[in-house]
């Protein structure tokens, strides 16, 4: 599927069950808007290159709170460069050998403090597996509230309920593909409903 450059057209698959594999991920917690989400992914593999810690997957946006809902000042979301256990590790102890959370000589390197912004926080973190109702969307950010709304529909027309706040793997990264297209896998969390 493409979609050529310039075009407002934008495309949601239809909404599919899976099973996500939990993960371990290098993440950067965030605060405010989402069309922050560039540069803070920008931030945290410049920081990882420095530490030498290699991705293995698509970067993925945790968030923590409603996207449509709360006030985009204080949206919470991370972050995430999947990795291996052993990549992990690496990042665990170039954070250790950092003072106070925040890069220093040594393991972290000049170079990686000077890519955080004054409250950038990085962690370590095992992403849980998770039930979730799967959408692929492409197209303008602001239009993704589309793809959102059709796994929210697909949630309440079957027996689930959801499970959490969504996240996105991106398949591309955002302004890889323009200033406003965004090309991702939005995964709602979902469990069974009681019976």
């Amino acid at each position: 599927m493409s979609v050529p450059a310039g075009t407002e057209e934008s495309i949601v698959g239809e909404v599919q069950l899976r099973h996500i594999a939990e993960f371990t991920a290098v993440m950067l917690a965030n605060r405010g808007p989402y069309d922050t989400l560039a540069g803070s992914f920008s931030r945290l593999r410049r920081w990882s290159a420095d530490v030498d810690v290699l991705p293995t997957g698509s970067t993925v946006c945790l968030f923590f709170d409603r996207p449509t809902a709360d006030p985009a000042a204080i949206r919470r979301y991370g972050v995430c460069l999947p990795t291996s256990k052993p990549e992990g590790a690496r990042a665990r102890t170039a954070l250790l050998d950092s003072n106070d959370g925040g890069p220093t000589e040594g393991a972290t390197g000049a170079a990686a403090a000077s890519h955080l912004e004054p409250g950038d926080v990085i962690e370590v973190r095992e992403v849980p597996r998770i039930l979730a109702a799967v959408v692929y969307y492409r197209g303008s950010a602001a239009g993704s509230r589309l793809a959102y709304e059709r796994v929210a529909d697909w949630v309440r027309e079957r027996p689930y309920l959801p499970a959490g706040a969504p996240r996105e793997m991106h398949l591309a990264e955002p302004g890889q593909l323009g200033a406003d297209t965004i090309e991702v896998e939005i995964q709602q969390p979902v469990i069974p409903k009681p019976r």
